[in-house]
């Protein structure tokens, strides 16, 4: 396994859990920030978290962040968010912190962790993924405002996460649209305001299928989605 945008780093409708497998990179005295677009829907990040990819028995702090987007040099500006006092603790694993930091639909912004110097090396995780971009400076002792101007690299991913508040997983289109719980199939995440709203930003099936209403009653928890010709569909209770 590696990282993928969206599943255990990025944006995310879903915490990750497990290990994501990607190539060490190193992390203590290193402040690290990923590129993410905000999708349309979405208006909150409720947690940010990063991946600790070895166990060691000294204690160090870490901060988690998030940035506005220098479109001109193409790296994190502004300081909008910090949450600056957060234990790493001694195992390997997740690191989440809970957050509740305003966000705009459809805008770009960076998200970023710092960790403090530890006795050895720390490291988190990274894969390829053709046009990302991360970035870092170091030496660091705390996430800076605005941004300290570093080493970006492009075509790549960082294991670092925001789970995003709103946002309907559902399986694919013969599945079922689920309020919660992993997604399945092809379709990308799909992002709701309210549950009698509309799904945006669903992807093409035989055609651009644009946003679709959803009506969702109070005592249905799920309905299946019945393809009905190259662009039609409805909805039926299960």
């Amino acid at each position: 396994m590696a990282l993928v945008l969206g599943t255990n780093c990025g944006l995310v409708a879903v915490a990750p859990t497990t290990d994501p497998v990607g190539t060490q990179l190193g992390l203590d005295r290193i402040a690290r920030a990923l590129k993410v677009t905000v999708p349309a829907g979405v208006t909150t990040i409720t947690e940010i978290g990063w991946w600790c990819d070895i166990a060691y028995a000294f204690e160090s702090n870490f901060e988690v962040g998030l940035y506005s987007h220098d479109a001109e040099n193409d790296l994190p500006n502004a300081r909008l968010y910090v949450d600056a006092t957060n234990a790493r603790g001694t195992a390997a694993g997740w690191k989440p912190v809970t957050v509740e930091w305003t966000v705009v639909p459809e805008t770009i912004y960076w998200i970023a962790v710092e960790l403090d110097d530890t006795v050895t090396a720390i490291y988190t995780d990274y894969s390829s993924d053709v046009g990302e971009r991360h970035t870092r400076y170091a030496p660091a002792t705390s996430l800076t405002n605005p941004w300290t101007a570093g080493t970006p690299t492009d075509d790549e991913v960082i294991a670092i996460y925001a789970l995003m508040a709103g946002v309907l997983i559902y399986s694919e289109l013969s599945g079922t649209v689920e309020g919660v719980g992993t997604p399945s199939g092809n379709l990308e995440i799909a992002t709701i305001s309210e549950l009698s709203g509309t799904i945006a930003g669903v992807g093409a099936m035989s055609g651009n299928l644009g946003s679709v209403l959803v009506n969702i009653s109070s005592d249905i928890n799920y309905k299946r989605l019945v393809v009905a010709g190259s662009n039609g569909f409805y909805y039926e209770d299960i």
